[in-house]
């Protein structure tokens, strides 16, 4: 299974109980903000093998939303939020502006160099991984009703129109009505 550009979300039948569960913490792993359920999201962290290029879940946390728009960093330029995550990283860590410009530099140049290559996960040990954090089974053989969800890269979202993909506003993801129909546009990626 291909795994850059995939999250947990796209792949796991019952997100929705694994991130309701993280997120019931209520607290922010990271700032230790405490809150409502609804200011939080779960948030993958995943260990890299940059020889193999591999990832592996290492940990689903509980994050408030301003600590998770500032893990993604690029989401937050593209979105309109870099300042914003900028200024709450440069808060929580206690940093001067020059340690978080070095900080955000160096975080673009392990993107890129990463970006560079296929990275593989293997779906048994998601499984495994998964229900050893959250203690809640799962099955990402399944669709998720009906739909075969896959993240897909925006630069890519026509050629997965021309499959037949299809917009999810709910989980901001594209799907497929079918699993012949996601394998022939991963195939015409290769």
């Amino acid at each position: 299974m291909k795994a850059w550009y995939n999250n947990l979300r796209s792949v796991v039948p019952n997100w929705s109980e694994i991130s309701s569960k993280v997120r019931s913490k209520c607290t922010c792993e990271i700032c230790g903000y405490h809150g409502e359920i609804s200011e939080f999201d779960a948030h993958e962290v995943w260990n890299y093998d940059d020889k193999n290029h591999v990832q592996n879940l290492s940990k689903i946390m509980c994050v408030c939303k301003p600590c998770h728009s500032t893990i993604h960093i690029g989401l937050s330029g593209l979105n309109g939020t870099l300042d914003q995550s900028l200024q709450h990283y440069q808060e929580v860590n206690n940093l001067t502006k020059e340690e978080v410009n070095l900080d955000y530099a160096e975080a673009g140049k392990v993107y890129h160099s990463r970006s560079m290559f296929e990275w593989t996960l293997d779906k048994e040990k998601l499984i495994k991984d998964v229900e050893s954090l959250t203690g809640i089974s799962c099955d990402i053989t399944k669709p998720i009703n009906g739909r075969y969800y896959e993240n897909v890269p925006f630069d890519r979202k026509d050629t997965a129109k021309s499959f037949g993909a299809r917009w999810d506003s709910e989980r901001k993801m594209w799907y497929f009505m079918s699993e012949e129909a996601r394998t022939k546009w991963k195939e015409s990626n290769k």
